[in-house]
């Protein structure tokens, strides 16, 4: 069994890569949120995360030691766009991919 730890769900190489392909990942997100094939509740995380997002109450404060309170809004965004693309049937996907 993998010892999990924050360190391992923090990793920088992980964050590196999801803002390199951060257009192809948030296109590819918008469209897979519009198909029917996708079920609804693998849609509900990013929903909710952008709701976090606008939402004026938040776990840490926006204005927080000068925009660091963004940092939990963009980490709750990023965790559910890698939960839903995680969750999505690779043949849907590859069918977006080859669009782009």
């Amino acid at each position: 069994m993998k010892n999990r730890t924050i360190s391992n769900s923090l990793n920088p190489a992980k964050l590196f890569r999801f803002f390199r392909n951060f257009k192809t990942e948030i296109r590819l997100t918008y469209y897979l949120m519009r198909d029917k094939r996708v079920a609804f509740y693998l849609k509900i995380p990013v929903f909710l995360a952008l709701m976090y997002l606008i939402f004026p109450i938040d776990l840490i404060p926006d204005f927080f030691l000068f925009g660091a309170g963004y940092i939990d809004d963009l980490m709750i965004l990023y965790w559910a766009i890698q939960f839903f693309l995680r969750s999505t049937p690779d043949a849907v996907k590859q069918e977006y991919l080859r669009k782009f």
